[in-house]
């Protein structure tokens, strides 16, 4: 279990499911009530996954492993000493299966079951384990540092309950490995230079909620061919795509207006200009090196 609070980074607490024997059963809860929480066996409280303490605060979720067979054996309990009762389902645990359970402060409900996969659980736990982030003030979560060396990454829309609204300032900065990135639609913002200078860098997918993408946000990514701008957004800031020396291709999802761009260098070579001038396109324009480039601008 893990406490996240604002301004302060942390990990996702999750079970070391490459170690795991798929005999095991794995029970989340989300605790959204005004009381504390825990789990036991019998008689005896059980220790969240990764936690030293057994109690999960208001706004808290913890994972724990329990046994395959009959859930009367299990139960949740109100600030210590008040047991909750299960929903009518699952009457068992069913082995490879991760149970999760909602507190709304009166009662439990079990709001997903979900059958373990193995390979893509694997990749999502290197992807977790390898993002640092903090809590934000929109009640969601922003990434701010990445330390994995995957090719390709799918950014998760969601950590522990709480949407991934932000991609924080350098997050991602000389990320050397980073070839293809997938930043979900629950994100509204890219900060600044959290892509910079990803040398290898060849594909982006922008989610379709980001209305913001900050100063040299994809600055000097050499390798990157094309990108799609999608309709939400409302800024591209200074130096936003600079120095992205192949780029040769820019589709825009919606109408960009001359003050959405935050200056003529927001793109590289003269795009800024050419596109405004033309109207939103589609069109063509120049880059640094002389050559022609394209954008169009999608219905």
């Amino acid at each position: 279990m893990a406490r996240i609070d604002e301004g302060r980074a942390t990990r996702v607490p999750v079970p070391a499911l490459e170690r795991a024997a798929f005999t095991q059963v794995y029970v989340k809860v989300l605790n959204n009530g005004d009381f504390s929480l825990t789990f036991q066996k019998g008689s005896s409280e059980l220790m969240p996954d990764g936690a030293d303490w057994t109690l999960v605060m208001s706004g808290e979720s913890a994972v724990y492993a329990a046994e395959a067979g009959p859930a009367a054996g299990y139960a949740f309990m109100k600030n210590g000493s008040a047991p909750l009762s299960f929903p009518d389902e699952p009457s068992a645990f069913e082995a490879g299966h991760i149970y999760t359970f909602t507190f709304n402060g009166a009662a439990l409900s079990l709001t997903k079951t979900t059958a373990l996969d193995l390979e893509r659980i694997i990749a999502a736990l290197a992807v977790l384990k390898a993002l640092s982030y903090t809590s934000n003030s929109q009640g969601g979560v922003t990434i701010t540092g990445y330390t994995g060396s995957a090719a390709a990454l799918v950014i998760p829309a969601e950590i522990e309950g709480k949407p991934v609204i932000s991609i924080g300032g350098f997050a991602f900065y000389e990320c050397s490995s980073l070839a293809a990135v997938a930043i979900p639609d629950s994100v509204t913002s890219i900060g600044y230079a959290a892509f910079a200078s990803c040398e290898r860098l060849t594909s982006v997918t922008i989610g379709g909620s980001v209305i913001s993408i900050g100063d040299s946000a994809f600055f000097q990514c050499r390798s990157l061919a094309s990108v799609t701008i999608p309709g939400s957004v409302t800024y591209i800031g200074n130096y936003a795509f600079l120095g992205c020396s192949n780029l040769a291709s820019v589709t825009f999802g919606g109408s960009i207006r001359e003050a959405d761009f935050s200056s003529t260098y927001s793109f590289p070579g003269n795009l800024r200009a050419t596109y405004l001038t033309g109207g939103g396109g589609p069109g063509t324009y120049t880059r640094p090196d002389g050559s022609a480039a394209t954008w169009t601008k999608q219905p």
